[in-house]
């Protein structure tokens, strides 16, 4: 384990102060309406001295989405490994659109951003939350609790079943907030289907 300088930790601590305080701002204001200038002021920076840390808003923006991120992995990782891989991918996805009615504001800004990842080929960031469906998915293929379709793969399942999950999600944070229904026992509804399609 490398251990980090005093410059180094130095250097952390002034990233997070500036994170922390651009989170509030969008918190006040949304993420459309960050600027660097206001952060640089209310963090006590010169914007020449912010850049230093960060080189553009959507660099900022990136950084609190991979914290976000991990937010959602701690969660997400409180369904069991144990579980059966059937099982255990409807609770992901629960997890998943719990924390999205739960935390709108930093659910809207993770996904505010395109990914990094722009093929199949590069590797997935180690903050995603979709590697481990993905984990899930590839767990229940192998054990046969999901046929694959003839010439699909792994991802291709996973991005189906997270188009589903993040759709549900949007749907319930913007064009049915307001509507009243069980949509705990829907949303489980909706998963179980899907996947007892591929059974």
């Amino acid at each position: 384990m490398t251990t980090q300088s005093p410059r180094q930790k130095r250097h952390e601590k002034s990233q997070q102060s500036i994170l922390d305080v651009a989170a509030k701002l969008i918190g006040e204001h949304g993420y459309e309406n960050l600027s660097l200038r206001e952060v640089a002021r209310q963090a006590d920076y010169s914007p020449a001295a912010l850049y230093e840390y960060f080189k553009s808003k959507e660099d900022i923006l990136f950084a609190l989405s991979e914290q976000i991120g991990l937010q959602m992995l701690e969660l997400m990782n409180e369904a069991p490994a144990s579980l059966p891989p059937y099982e255990r991918i409807t609770q992901l996805g629960q997890i998943y659109i719990r924390f999205a009615i739960s935390h709108p504001e930093k659910f809207q800004l993770m996904n505010s951003l395109s990914s990094r990842r722009r093929s199949l080929a590069e590797p997935i960031s180690a903050t995603s939350p979709y590697n481990l469906v993905l984990d899930a998915v590839k767990a229940a293929i192998k054990s046969s609790d999901i046929k694959l379709p003839r010439g699909a793969h792994a991802e291709e399942i996973t991005y189906s079943l997270w188009a589903i999950i993040h759709g549900i999600s949007m749907l319930r944070l913007t064009y049915l907030r307001d509507f009243q229904a069980d949509f705990e026992k829907i949303d489980l509804m909706a998963l179980k289907t899907f996947l007892k399609g591929l059974q």
